[in-house]
């Protein structure tokens, strides 16, 4: 055990005799929970991927806000459970190795949905910088077709005489 995972567990343990357990339960709580959100983000990236395949730009940003939730929700949980650890993410590693096998099998299972979920966002990423470098190819052709029709004096120029017609018979 390292030194700085013994002075986190001794504290804990002057501080309330049988805090260990709670600990334990609190991390264990903690895991699931983040394990359960990551789920859910990876779903919200396969999601993206089948927005970004339909074209469907409204759906995407629907789930883009909703997987941006889910993220900060993430960032919290990390920040609790690092507060369990006094900010020491070496303690927090070596605590995972060292206590039970359900720990470690949760913390496993949440680095191997990670790996999904940044495989998953590299595609997508992919696919919309395809999408961002057509969109930018469509203005460029709209600048120029707007440029053309000013030359041929079809539109930025306001008619000059007025004109009146007479709709009464």
């Amino acid at each position: 055990m390292g030194r700085g995972l013994f002075k986190i567990k001794e504290k804990c343990v002057k501080n309330n005799p049988g805090s260990s357990e709670i600990m334990d339960n609190d991390i264990a709580g903690l895991l699931k929970s983040k394990l359960e959100k990551l789920e859910t983000l990876y779903k919200y990236t396969q999601n993206i991927s089948d927005a970004l395949k339909k074209d469907d730009t409204e759906e995407l940003l629907k789930i883009l806000n909703s997987r941006q939730r889910l993220m900060e929700e993430v960032d919290s949980l990390d920040g609790q459970l690092l507060s369990l650890f006094e900010g020491n993410t070496d303690a927090f590693k070596e605590y995972i190795a060292d206590e039970s096998k359900m720990l470690k099998a949760a913390y496993d299972n949440i680095g191997v949905f990670l790996k999904k979920i940044q495989q998953l966002d590299t595609e997508n990423t992919a696919v919309m910088q395809k999408l961002f470098s057509k969109l930018k190819d469509d203005i460029s052709n709209l600048k120029q077709a707007e440029n053309a029709l000013k030359g041929y004096g079809i539109i930025g120029k306001s008619a000059r005489d007025g004109a009146f017609i007479d709709t009464k018979k």
